[in-house]
């Protein structure tokens, strides 16, 4: 199924659901039942096989060499048959049960972020739903609560939160509870047992297909080519209903700690993903030119860059790129508007005004003491990775350094040179305006 045959369905069951909602969640069932009846094909598979396998041994034994003459009289057909059926058993129990990676993350335990796991517990209480096994943490501006099977596709799931830590930097306690309140609400079925279910075996055909991706044998080619053609229509038909999901899961929310916070943590997540990619990484690799080692403290300077650089007018220029996104069918997450306008909210100029940066954080709230060790492992392991390529680019940017102040000290610049001179200084200043010297370029050789 192609891009535009994916979309023009959903389209169509957008209309359904909304016409005819219960028309759509029988719809619903039905596709995910279509689901199961594939697992139970490849279940089968490994019965036909080990029941065949069993056969043949009791025949050997309750037999003896009047089997082993019917074996030789069947001689290659049996070995034609045997082949496949052991290559597609062989790719059944692979399927069942591989064990998936784990999410990655750095552990945090209850001895260390005591309040943290207070507000988990509370939250769960209230909210009735699973418990949370694991918490992660992430250097990433995310959230997520993932469930992961320990023996295979049907071994018993563990759950696990992920919580970023440049993250919970950006937001107040209670922001950062409502994200991981609309992380949990998938899970707990608080608005609706269907959508929790949905939720969760979306997650598993994911899987699915990651890992049939990877097989190369007969068999599991076979079997990869059933999923390939199920998924798209697996995934369209319960789209609208895992889309319906993320607006159920912002007003639990909502419910948990406010209409206000939950707001303010969307609008936060959205303005702190923006300023990290417009503002905070591009400033950390402009200091690659002056620092010939990568920055010692960095998530200290995450934390700082939020206070003293995202200013009043930077938020409110990226909140408006924010509210002018479209909700489309790329994403089951809806745009910032409508999530907002779901539970009651806007974000216009005076909601901008009060998201200054926050008086005390979720992660010094939450993390207390372990704050700073848990940062500085981040840290240090930002500062690994980043090491060779830090030199590298610090090296290239002196280079491009001298060679500027080479240009500059010149009296007079050919047009190549000066089309150089641009280029650098585009490298090293990208905040200049270079229109000017474009001009100059220009009136000098039109056709350049």
């Amino acid at each position: 199924m192609n891009d535009e045959k994916f979309e023009s369905l959903v389209n169509r069951l957008e209309k359904t659901a909304a016409a005819q909602p219960q028309r759509y969640r029988v719809m619903v069932i039905l596709v995910a039942a279509l689901g199961f009846c594939i697992l139970g094909l490849v279940f089968g598979f490994v019965l036909i096989a080990a029941a065949l396998a069993v056969g043949l041994a009791f025949l050997l034994v309750g037999h003896g060499g009047g089997a082993l003459l019917l074996l030789a009289k069947l001689g290659k057909g049996l070995i034609l048959l045997a082949i496949p059926a052991w290559t597609m058993a062989k790719s059944s129990i692979t399927l069942l049960f591989s064990r998936f990676p784990p999410p990655q993350g750095r552990e945090v335990t209850r001895a260390e972020a005591p309040r943290l796991f207070d507000r988990l517990d509370e939250l769960r209480r209230r909210m009735q739903g699973p418990p949370v096994h694991k918490v992660l943490l992430s250097d990433e501006i995310n959230a997520a609560i993932v469930q992961h099977p320990r023996f295979g596709l049907f071994g018993w799931e563990r759950n696990y939160l992920i919580l970023g830590l440049p993250l919970l930097q950006a937001l107040g306690e209670e922001e950062a509870l409502a994200v991981v309140a609309h992380e949990y609400g998938h899970l707990s079925g608080y608005h609706g047992r269907l959508g929790g279910f949905i939720y969760r075996f979306r997650a598993a055909w994911g899987r699915l297909q990651e890992l049939s991706n990877q097989w190369t044998d007969w068999g599991s080619r076979l079997i990869a080519r059933l999923f390939r053609w199920y998924a798209p229509y697996f995934n369209a038909y319960t789209f609208v209903l895992a889309r319906q999901n993320e607006y159920q899961a912002d007003r639990s929310a909502a419910e948990m700690v406010g209409r206000q916070h939950a707001a303010n943590a969307l609008m936060r997540v959205n303005i702190a993903a923006q300023f990290a990619d417009g503002k905070f990484w591009p400033t950390i690799e402009r200091r690659a030119g002056l620092e010939a080692e990568p920055l010692g403290s960095r998530s200290a300077f995450w934390q700082e860059s939020l206070s003293t650089g995202l200013d009043p007018q930077l938020r409110r220029e990226y909140l408006e790129i924010a509210r002018k996104r479209q909700t489309d069918h790329l994403d089951t997450h809806p745009a910032l508007k409508d999530r907002l306008a779901a539970i009651g909210a806007s974000a216009d100029d005076d909601a901008a005004q009060e998201l200054q940066a926050v008086a005390v954080s979720a992660a010094q709230a939450w993390l207390g003491p372990s704050l700073a060790k848990l940062a500085a492992e981040f840290d240090a392991d930002w500062r690994e990775r980043v090491a060779e390529r830090w030199r590298e680019r610090h090296k290239h940017l002196q280079e491009r350094q001298a060679r500027l102040a080479e240009l500059e000290a010149r009296a007079t610049l050919d047009a190549d040179e000066r089309w150089e001179r641009i280029r650098i200084i585009d490298e090293l200043r990208p905040e200049d305006d270079q229109l000017p010297s474009i001009e100059e370029l220009l009136a000098i050789e039109p056709e350049h």
